[in-house]
């Protein structure tokens, strides 16, 4: 899965792409919020979410699009 959706614009422990390493996500974000964040990170941004904004204003112009991925398919990949 993390292939596949993921990494085009993410690592995991090799630093950042468009978008951020994902190594010790959880530390820095709670897993519901990530979640979230990964179906629909524009309505989170566009709802003023601070770390949504920042994440967007940091990666510019790359925009995440949102992701047609279930919490069930999320979670392995915050495994990692």
């Amino acid at each position: 899965m993390f292939e596949k959706s993921c990494y085009s614009c993410h690592n995991i422990g090799g630093g950042d792409k468009k978008g951020p390493d994902l190594a010790n996500l959880l530390k820095r974000r709670d897993r519901t919020w990530i979640q979230r964040f990964v179906q629909t990170p524009m309505a989170l941004r566009n709802a003023g979410d601070p770390a949504a904004v920042q994440l967007f204003n940091k990666y510019a112009p790359e925009e995440m699009p949102d992701q047609t991925l279930s919490p069930e398919q999320i979670d392995p990949i915050l495994n990692l």
